[in-house]
């Protein structure tokens, strides 16, 4: 019964990826985080406007881990607060990517038989504000550790995140070698602050999950998290307790 109860709740958190805009770029540009000026959101090494995202997410029944990701571009943290979710409905986390705005990318929508491609949640914003950017297919627990409830899930999306060289990553690597790196991180949408993705001790505060290894570096060149290189579905790693973090694998 409580291995039931902590699949069930790391499913509800795992609504995992994807910030999307109608322009095609990864650029939300959620403003009433602290700013409300729109500007050039880009994540670069020398500083800039942070972007952020925040989803509505809808389980779509074909096993524990199937959901749809859907997400406003132009919805303020405060709107996406003030929705109820209807049956069947779950918020994904707020979180701020660390990746490179000016050169990633989503390239197209997905299209998911039997559900909507757009849904209508606040009054205020004209037409189907909320919009279907991800398909979570399959998934695992990995485990419910220090950090918090730990899956990894499959996801269909048609995506290009770039970290330019200078950048700092952070990396996850697991008992077999593979490397997941983080390209969206917790913000408290009451109390934002800044944090800097580019200080070696920005997750000083996570403990990996058991057997897997956490590290740190500085790009000699351009990382590319390109979803084309896996036939459209990435594995993505999702942390979810105090802190949220979300990961892909490279």
């Amino acid at each position: 019964m409580k291995y039931l109860w902590t699949l069930g709740l790391a499913l509800l958190l795992a609504g995992l990826v994807g910030c999307a805009s109608e322009n095609g770029s990864v650029d939300t540009q959620h403003a009433d985080a602290g700013d409300t000026t729109e500007t050039d959101s880009s994540v670069e090494p020398e500083g800039g406007k942070s972007i952020f995202t925040h989803k509505m997410i809808k389980k779509t029944g074909e096993n524990p881990f199937a959901s749809l990701a859907y997400e406003c571009p132009q919805c303020t943290f405060e709107q996406w607060e003030s929705i109820d979710p209807p049956e069947g409905w779950s918020k994904g986390p707020a979180q701020v990517a660390v990746f490179s705005e000016q050169h990633s990318s989503l390239r197209s929508y997905p299209t998911v038989e039997g559900h909507p491609d757009s849904v209508n949640f606040l009054d205020d914003v004209p037409g189907d504000e909320y919009r279907v950017i991800a398909i979570n297919s399959t998934g695992r627990l990995v485990e419910s550790g220090p950090s918090g409830i730990v899956a990894e899930v499959q996801v269909q999306r048609d995506t290009l995140l770039v970290f330019t060289a200078g950048m700092r990553v952070h990396e996850l690597t697991d008992p077999d070698g593979n490397v997941f790196v983080l390209f969206a991180h917790h913000v408290d949408t009451g109390d934002w602050e800044d944090t800097d993705f580019q200080s070696e001790d920005a997750l000083a505060y996570l403990t990996a999950p058991t057997d897997w290894t956490y590290s740190t570096r500085i790009l000699d060149e351009d990382l590319a998290l390109d979803s084309n290189n896996h036939d459209g579905v990435v594995t993505v790693l999702a942390i979810r307790g105090a802190v949220n973090s979300t990961w892909e694998k490279w």
